[in-house]
Order: structure tokens, then sequence, then C-alpha cells
């Protein structure tokens, strides 16, 4: 998916299991607050604490990531292949990549 970014309908995005349920939009605002009730129901500070621990999951690998993704910026964009693509784009025609 990353390489190809595929356009998903809502049926594909479940199937995938990037969302854990799709609604008719006339269903949407009774399934939110039935959602919302749930979780008022529990315990605030549970949450906080899970909350608080998925960013630090996350977050906390954060800039670690960003750090990849620039040098993978600086080095691709010195690489011939980054100019003919570059290229091809202004002048409106497929790139012919060749791996260097």
């Amino acid at each position: 998916m990353v390489l190809l970014d595929p356009l998903l309908d809502a049926g594909q995005a479940l199937e995938y299991g990037l969302v854990n349920r799709v609604v008719k939009d006339s269903e949407l605002e009774k399934v939110t607050l039935d959602i919302a009730c749930q979780l008022s129901m529990g315990t605030s500070l549970s949450y906080a604490i899970a909350k608080e621990n998925m960013n630090n999951a996350l977050y906390g690998l954060l800039e670690r990531q960003l750090e990849l993704e620039r040098k993978g910026v600086i080095s691709i964009g010195k690489t011939m292949d980054f100019n003919e693509g570059l290229t091809a784009f202004f002048e409106k025609r497929k790139p012919n990549y060749v791996g260097r």
C-alpha cells in the first residue's frame, strides 16, 4: 500500500483492517453516540494511561522515523532516477528509471 498508494473504498479498508467497522451514513450519528456512551461509562484514568502509552509508543519512535525519512529523501534526491523522474514530470512523459 505504501508503494502503490491505492485508493480504497470503505469495504476494502475494513477488509485490510484499517478500520474496525463501516456504517451507513444514516447510522453514523447513532453509532458514534453509542461508542461515546460506552466510553463515558468507563474509567477515565485508565483511558488516560492507555492513551499515554499509545502516544509514547508512536511518538517515541517518531523522531527516529523522521530522521530516517530525512536521510532517505536526501539520498534519493542525489540519484539519476530522481533527476529522471523530475524531468519526466515537467516534460509530461513517463519516466525511464535505471536504478541509479
